[in-house]
């Protein structure tokens, strides 16, 4: 095959990810890959940009580990100080978030903004999505208002540059609702949710994998305002779309599974919040083995409450000491989640998190 057949899997690629067509988007550019990588004479940028999109597809279809390698050796090739670097920084700090490496994520959008700078991309969609991933970074480890300036600004560039039919900006208006959700501003919550989900429904459909991120951040909010069947409902055609789409056990179904089980609590039905709650957890520990992610110490808290719901004291003292432990290596001894953990749990020194599997420990 030809640089020409390369050139076109990869303009096929590209519109098979910007319509949510991720497994056949990835299949295109590996193809596209393959071919351009035959060739020594090629300007490595073809590379590095096919690379780069190959990456955003595997972190849309939950492959967060292939895709950090992916965008990781765009950036090789390019360097961190190459104008590409400002679009392809911001999506490997994209997948920091969704590995729960907050931290990691905020220097490397840091980084971005710099490149940014730069190459005086000051009002470019690049230069709103490093912004955007700092306000999602400290929106999840609750530093809302050092979150708020930065989406504010990501939302006003996605506005300006892509309008307001676009899912960029609804990922954007997706965590201002949430920003007001965390703060109890739920009028202003709902509103912005409403809004995200009429954008993404617009472009993908409301049931379609483009748009679940709307509609787990509006389950979450379901949950806290008292609607815990509505989120129910919601969040087992999500769960149903993820298997469809991505396959039973995929990272990007245990945030569902995590609210699942969140709303069977608030329903008062812990048998199936700790059936929910163990099938997240055994999705994370085989992607990433016995040390977790960051969301794993969160699900475990949640299901230490489930535990002692159904009189499982042991169970739930046990986890306790686990999420403790993950906690304090993902977040840090003095964070608010893990001082949260240890005062339920009378837990006050790290205990450390051996190899055996999650039906042994839990």
């Amino acid at each position: 095959m030809s640089l020409l057949d390369a050139t076109m899997l990869f303009n096929i690629g590209n519109t098979c990810n910007d319509n949510a067509k991720y497994s056949q988007a990835i299949a295109c550019y590996q193809r596209a890959l393959e071919i351009y990588e035959r060739d020594p004479q090629l300007d490595p940028i073809y590379i590095a940009d096919t690379l780069d999109r190959l990456g955003q597809a595997c972190y849309f279809q939950g492959h967060y580990i292939e895709s950090l390698s992916s965008h990781k050796r765009a950036l090789e090739i390019v360097g961190e100080n190459h104008y590409k670097a400002a679009q392809i920084l911001p999506r490997i700090a994209g997948v920091y978030i969704a590995q729960g490496n907050y931290d990691q994520a905020i220097v490397t959008s840091l980084k971005a903004l710099e490149v940014c700078e730069a190459f005086s991309f000051h009002s470019s969609s690049f230069r709103a999505y490093s912004l955007r991933n700092i306000g999602e970074a400290y929106l999840l480890t609750r530093r809302s208002e050092d979150a708020w300036p930065r989406l504010q600004a990501a939302l006003n560039i996605y506005l300006v540059n892509d309008g307001e039919w676009s899912q960029w900006t609804a990922r954007a208006i997706i965590l201002i609702g949430k920003y007001h959700h965390y703060r109890d501003d739920m009028a202003r919550a709902e509103m912005e949710f409403d809004r995200a989900i009429r954008i993404m429904s617009h472009l993908f459909g409301k049931m379609h994998l483009g748009s679940v991120v709307a509609l787990e951040a509006y389950s979450e909010f379901l949950i806290d305002t008292q609607r815990a069947r509505q989120a129910i409902e919601m969040l087992q055609r999500v769960i149903v779309l993820y298997r469809d789409a991505v396959g039973e056990v995929n990272l990007r179904a245990t945030r569902a599974l995590h609210l699942l089980g969140r709303a069977h609590v608030k329903n008062g039905d812990y048998t199936l919040s700790i059936s929910h709650y163990l099938q997240a957890l055994e999705i994370i520990e085989l992607h990433y083995g016995p040390k977790y992610n960051a969301e794993a110490g969160l699900i475990m808290k949640e299901l230490a409450v489930s535990y002692r719901a159904t009189n499982q004291e042991e169970k739930a003292v046990g986890i306790l000491r686990v999420a403790v432990a993950l906690l304090e290596i993902y977040f840090g001894e003095d964070h608010v989640f893990t001082l949260e953990i240890k005062k339920e749990s009378n837990v006050a020194a790290r205990e450390e998190v051996d190899g055996h599997s999650v039906s042994d420990r839990l």
